[in-house]
């Protein structure tokens, strides 16, 4: 395995994200507390990528006035998450973009985070990618917890949130979202098989994690209802389950991939 120094490392990151056009795409509830502010205010602090960043609102409260510039869908009745992600990516020719990030409202990002990691995902070429989550955030799925002597991991499972991101191919392969899945659960097993059918690699990059532990997952929607929609959608689609899916394959540290 050729390691390439630190400095070195850094600077094929920096030279792959540098001249970006990064869509930030996310979804916040409006009559509850969030950090849609603090995550739209770290995600243009990018000194290497243009980026834009558009939020739908659901709730009754309607937009947050410290968002307005960046709101530019408003829902006040209960809808499912990627309906209104495609709603807001409808108002943009994804074409003009390199990447685009989808983000809940309710996460905590590092300084510098966009830059470090679009960087990692230029990088390491996962096409479809998620940050792995800090062991102290609420947990879905155990494979998503850094694991800290990586950088990233090539994996075929990369969960519906709180942030995932596509480049060009992902995008032209996923995108409008498939919206028959409530909430997102199960879109991510479907992902698995699409991903792989094209041969586009997808993974979890651990150098960048984000801390999701703001309120409890699934706290504003009935789990329960949403589970059992979730299996007799995989049942009717043939798509097996989560587990066929939580497999690492590579692992990414000092600037190369090697088998695990």
């Amino acid at each position: 395995m050729v390691v390439l120094p630190s400095s070195r490392r850094r600077a094929v990151r920096e030279q792959a994200i540098r001249g970006c056009s990064v869509l930030v795409a996310g979804v916040y509830l409006s009559d509850v507390e969030h950090l849609a502010l603090e995550i739209t205010k770290e995600m243009r602090h990018s000194k290497l990528a243009k980026v834009t960043i558009a939020w739908a609102a659901v709730g009754t409260s309607g937009a947050d006035p410290r968002l307005a510039d960046c709101t530019t869908v408003v829902r006040h009745e209960r809808t499912d998450k990627f309906e209104l992600v495609n709603l807001v990516l409808a108002g943009f020719d994804l074409d003009d973009f390199d990447v685009l990030i989808v983000t809940d409202d309710d996460v905590d990002l590092a300084p510098g985070w966009l830059d470090d990691y679009v960087g990692y995902q230029m990088a390491t070429g996962l096409s479809l990618a998620q940050p792995a989550r800090t062991p102290d955030s609420d947990i879905s799925h155990t494979i998503t917890v850094q694991v800290a002597t990586d950088e990233a991991r090539r994996t075929r499972f990369v969960e519906v949130g709180p942030v995932f991101s596509l480049d060009r191919m992902a995008m032209k392969l996923l995108t409008p979202f498939d919206e028959a899945w409530p909430m997102g659960w199960g879109l991510d097993v479907e992902w698995s098989h699409t991903m792989a059918e094209a041969s586009l690699p997808m993974g979890i990059i651990d150098a960048t994690p984000v801390v999701h532990n703001f309120r409890k997952s699934a706290a504003h929607y009935d789990w329960k209802v949403t589970d059992a929609a979730m299996k007799a959608l995989l049942t009717e689609r043939g798509l097996g389950g989560l587990p066929e899916t939580m497999e690492v394959l590579d692992i990414y540290s000092k600037g190369s991939w090697r088998n695990r």
